[in-house]
């Protein structure tokens, strides 16, 4: 192999390492960021709710969300209850008693007492909640059905 060959070869090499190195450091930084955020959203309070339309609006990446006693009905909702929904929630799925929660990282959702926390949709053909993308979400504590 001539001079000219090995020599590219070389500088080649040298350049992918250091795209490879930077990539590396790259996801380090996006690894920390998330890392971050989780801390962050431990060190917020919890949100306390009692009704369903303060559960919407309360929706969030990384929130921890507790839940007062009661029945919470989706099927319940008024339009103005959708329409003040976080972004977090699919409104179309509301609609049909369902809560359709995406890209929702960290959420928790936690009943303050277990078993004393029922989501319910009254539609026999709705799923009563969906998670979409909610990467690390927690349910804890909360009774899912159908009263129809």
């Amino acid at each position: 192999m001539s001079k000219c060959k090995q020599l590219c070869l070389i500088i080649l090499l040298l350049v992918l390492t250091a795209c490879s190195q930077a990539l590396g450091m790259q996801h380090a930084a996006q690894d920390s960021a998330r890392l971050a955020k989780i801390g962050n959203a431990a060190a917020k309070a919890p949100v306390t709710v009692s009704a369903a339309a303060e559960l919407l609006e309360a929706i969030a990446p990384y929130t921890h969300v507790i839940l007062k006693p009661g029945t919470y009905n989706f099927s319940a909702l008024t339009e103005q209850d959708i329409a003040r929904s976080s972004g977090y929630v699919d409104q179309e799925a509301l609609r049909h008693g369902c809560l359709a929660v995406h890209n929702a990282s960290g959420l928790i959702l936690e009943a303050e007492k277990n078993g004393s926390v029922r989501l319910i949709t009254e539609n026999g053909y709705a799923d009563v909640m969906s998670l979409a993308l909610c990467d690390g979400a927690v349910l804890k504590g909360l009774i899912l059905g159908h009263e129809i």
